[in-house]
């Protein structure tokens, strides 16, 4: 039988990604990109592509970290909960349907 301390401090760990995601791919990484390399007013297409810089695709990769900790915070929860709190069929893909309502 799994640790319970073990679950609940993945699911700290877990909680602490998806903060950190958030705030790193949110306003830190908007920040960066506007002291780096901000971007003009919308003037069309020839002038976004001359002031494009990599750095303006920070919000997206921290974004991963993000995707990850909710991944990983979902499994999380899954763990520390009860039998009878767990989601019927969790590893059933949520777009399949049974017609009959079974697993």
């Amino acid at each position: 039988m799994p640790d319970g301390s073990t679950d609940a401090g993945t699911l700290r760990q877990s909680a602490a990604l998806v903060l950190a995601g958030a705030v790193l791919s949110g306003p830190a990484a908007m920040a960066i990109v506007q002291l780096v390399a901000p971007q003009p007013s919308w003037d069309g297409v020839d002038t976004f592509i001359d002031h494009y810089h990599p750095v303006q695709a920070l919000p997206y990769v921290l974004g991963y970290l993000l995707l990850g900790g909710f991944v990983l915070f979902s499994a999380s929860c899954h763990a520390v909960a009860g039998p009878k709190l767990r989601v019927r069929c969790s590893q059933r893909p949520a777009w399949r349907h049974s017609p009959s309502g079974t697993c």
